[in-house]
């Protein structure tokens, strides 16, 4: 299982079609939704298979957000960061603290992010001309 994007209209090849598994693609929404709350506002759900997304101008704005996240550090800093957050969980270290933390890891997989998934996502972002998540 797993989120299909589709580009709107696909101005490159890699613009016309984007994949995560459901392990992969929930944290990469989380950082979106983190680091461009008012774009991530503006899809309805980035959980769920119905059709939704950004048009070509959200597309191309969230694209260059994520890049200056990539330029700058924040994004490998957010991906060490979230990295030894599953480490600490995993030793036990993080058990109790907070129920929200505890919930999450509840029985769950590994859920991975990392800089290279964000800027995949970046080049379809560019290249999609807007897109829906089927």
């Amino acid at each position: 299982m797993g989120m299909d994007l589709h580009g709107n209209n696909p101005i490159t090849e890699e613009g016309e079609y984007f994949r995560n598994n459901i392990w992969s693609w929930g944290p990469l929404a989380d950082y979106i939704k983190q680091v461009a709350p008012d774009l991530a506002g503006k899809c309805r759900s980035w959980s769920v298979n119905e059709g939704d997304g950004l048009d070509a101008a959200d597309a191309l704005e969230l694209a260059a957000r994520l890049q200056t996240e990539i330029d700058s550090g924040r994004c490998e800093r957010y991906a060490r960061t979230y990295a030894r957050t599953y480490e600490d969980r995993a030793n036990g270290t993080l058990s109790g603290v907070c129920d929200v933390i505890d919930e999450f890891f509840e029985g769950a997989t590994y859920r991975p992010f990392n800089v290279q998934n964000v800027r995949n996502f970046v080049t379809f972002l560019r290249g999609c001309g807007g897109f829906q998540i089927w």
